[in-house]
This record gives C-alpha cells, sequence and structure tokens, in this order.
C-alpha cells in the first residue's frame, strides 16, 4: 500500500536572549518618612510666591532660601502668546528684611523685561534671516 517513505530532519535553533526584570517595591516606613523630610524642608525654604497674569501675559515667580549658598533665590516661569520660558536670580537678603517688597518686585520685573526683550529680539532677527534668505533664493 505504502511505496514510498519520507523522513524528514529538522534542527531546533535556540535563539539566546535576555530577560530584564524590574521588581517593583511597596516604599517603607523609612522611605516614607524620609519624603515627608524632603518636602517639608522644600516648603519651608520657599519665602514668597508670586502669580501675575494677563490675557497673553503671565508671570509666576516664587522666592526661596538655598542651603548650599545660604542665600535666596527667585525662579520664575512665565508664558508668552502659548510659550513657556524660565529663568532665575540671586536676591540680597537685604530685600526680604523688611516686609516692603517694592526692590524686589523691582528687580523681578526688570529681569523678566530683560528676558522678554531678548526673546523678541531674537525672534526678529530669525525673521530678518529668513527674509534674507529669501532674497538672495530670489
Amino acid at each position: 500500500m505504502f511505496d514510498r517513505t519520507v523522513i524528514r530532519q529538522s534542527r531546533t535553533e535556540h535563539v539566546p536572549y535576555t530577560k530584564t526584570i524590574i521588581e517593583k517595591k511597596a516604599p517603607t516606613d523609612e522611605s516614607i518618612r524620609i519624603y515627608d523630610e524632603m518636602r517639608q524642608k522644600a516648603h519651608d525654604s520657599v519665602l514668597l510666591t508670586l502669580e501675575l497674569k494677563d490675557n497673553a501675559f503671565s508671570v509666576v515667580a516664587v522666592v526661596e532660601r538655598r542651603m548650599d549658598m545660604f542665600a535666596l533665590s527667585c525662579f520664575y516661569k512665565f508664558s508668552l502668546n502659548g510659550q513657556e520660558f524660565s529663568d532665575s536670580f540671586d536676591i540680597d537678603k537685604d530685600l526680604f528684611k523688611d516686609k516692603d517688597y517694592n526692590k524686589f518686585l523691582e528687580k523681578l520685573i526688570a529681569s523678566v523685561s530683560e528676558k522678554v526683550s531678548y526673546i523678541i529680539s531674537e525672534l526678529i532677527a530669525r525673521d530678518l534671516m529668513k527674509i534674507r534668505l529669501l532674497d538672495r533664493l530670489s
């Protein structure tokens, strides 16, 4: 009935691979305590938070005590036409001895206006470069 026999030989090849197993552990009581201490120190270092808003322009500024240099720093972020920019500057401690923040506000306004004028001049320079490039190509 069967006059032919077919025998196939097959090879099994093993492809080496490495599998990375990431072990995720629940936080321990010690790590939670350290996290709470760090959060409290960060909260204590913030001296003043200021927020100014307008339709096209908004500024958020935070004054904090820097422990590494025993100085005060102001970090601010502002949005101009939907784009966000940030910068910082150092503050003299004398500005916060009195509760009169006018000198601080003057310094903040000067720093923000300097940054805004730099950004606007950079945008104007880019546009001028595009115009010059288009003039050369045509």
